[in-house]
């Protein structure tokens, strides 16, 4: 028997479930594939899971309210009115405020695992989806249709797939879709800390010639995640460090600016790559998040971007969807290519910040003391950065738009 959908969703991350949700929510019927749904039922995440975070900006914020999942997490994310960027070798510092803004937050420091339980925790009640606990084996397309067989020999028709199955795609390998790659040569060290002083919702970053440095606050006033992307033998090193000598570099590395820090969690680390699909469309199969692409940490704008290639493609499909023709397919391909080229242009932005502030010859210092001098005091630029940071609030895809009552 073949079971038929309107929308085949492969790939049961944060952004697989989040497409599957907003999906239903559209009125399409679903069907959500990936071993990884098995992890919700018993609850056996990965440790390294359990402590990534994501920095939501508004956008993603007003969209996770739309479907009525922020009521369930909201009281557990830290929320950050402020933030902070400074450069450890110049005299270079940079600071945006809500207060530039009609919102009382520019964005969300939030688990990333609780956030995608309580995304699961609304499809449960959703009639629309059905959860197929199997991985994808083969895809074929006609003019009609995508036809998906997956692992327990289950054979499902859809109007359209989205591959959602993550960095190491297995729908994108399918799809003999080549990839552009980049290797960023750096670890990423992740952690929960306690700090001295209280965070005061502020999130910062300092770039050292060694790697970026986020301390991003969470709900308690004293408790950060820290995001650490040091080059890789020396992230080596400081994974080796004991608790008392990690805390302690790890201190003065912040310049103290929130007094002592101690752990308050384990410490992972996982390296560093960035890469982009050549095309994020192929027949009826569209790619989304890291299966069609992922950028250095350092901006925090990684998941928002996954997130918005599924919102503005679900605002380019009809609310009823019983076909989808060729003048459907090409206005979905003219809108995953402008993500594509969002894609590439970010990656090109994390580039040159990465390598801009690694290095410390004496005029690159200066310059970019000077460039981060002149964004903190020309307004225009400042408003700017700070409609980024916020994200399509205003002209972006109808979830991420605000409602009448923006301050959650």
């Amino acid at each position: 028997m073949i079971n038929k959908y309107q929308l085949i969703i492969v790939g049961a991350g944060l952004v697989g479930l989040t497409a599957a949700l907003a999906a239903c929510r559209k009125g399409y019927k679903v069907a959500l594939v990936g071993e990884q749904l098995a992890q919700f039922k018993n609850d056996s995440h990965a440790k390294a899971a359990k402590l990534r975070v994501v920095a939501l900006n508004q956008a993603s914020i007003n969209a996770y309210a739309n479907l009525n999942v922020w009521p369930l997490i909201s009281a557990n994310v830290g929320i950050f009115q402020n933030m902070q960027v400074w450069d450890q070798n110049s005299t270079g510092q940079l600071a945006f405020s809500a207060k530039e803004t009609e919102y009382e937050q520019l964005g969300a420091i939030v688990n990333n695992l609780d956030l995608a339980k309580s995304v699961y925790q609304q499809l449960q009640d959703e009639p629309l989806c059905e959860f197929v606990t199997a991985n994808a084996v083969k895809v074929e397309t006609d003019d009609q249709s995508v036809w998906l067989q997956v692992s327990d020999g289950k054979i499902m028709q859809g109007l359209l797939l989205l591959a959602a199955d993550g960095r190491h795609s297995a729908l994108r390998s399918m799809l003999n879709i080549p990839c552009w790659h980049t290797d960023y040569a750096q670890d990423a060290i992740v952690a929960e800390v306690t700090t001295d002083l209280p965070h005061q919702q502020i999130a910062r970053q300092i770039f050292t010639p060694e790697g970026p440095l986020a301390f991003l606050p969470l709900a308690d006033t004293h408790r950060c995640s820290i995001v650490w992307s040091l080059d890789k033998s020396k992230a080596q090193q400081v994974m080796q460090l004991s608790n008392r000598a990690f805390a302690k570099h790890l201190t003065a590395t912040f310049d103290g600016v929130l007094g002592y820090v101690e752990l308050a969690s384990e410490r992972v680390s996982f390296p560093l790559k960035g890469h982009y699909a050549k095309s994020f469309v192929h027949n009826r199969c569209v790619l989304v998040g890291d299966a069609a692409h992922t950028i250095h940490p350092l901006a925090g704008q990684g998941a928002n971007l996954g997130l918005l290639d599924v919102f503005y493609l679900l605002d380019s499909l009809p609310d009823v969807m019983s076909q989808l023709g060729d003048r459907e397919l090409v206005k979905i391909r003219q809108q995953m290519r402008g993500r594509q080229a969002e894609a590439i242009e970010n990656l090109a932005v994390m580039q040159a910040f990465k390598e801009g502030f690694s290095m410390t010859v004496p005029p690159l210092k200066m310059l970019r003391s000077l460039a981060l001098n002149t964004v903190a005091h020309l307004k225009p630029l400042q408003r700017a950065f700070i409609r980024r940071a916020l994200g399509p609030t205003d002209t972006g895809p109808s979830l991420c738009q605000s409602w009448p009552d923006k301050r959650l």
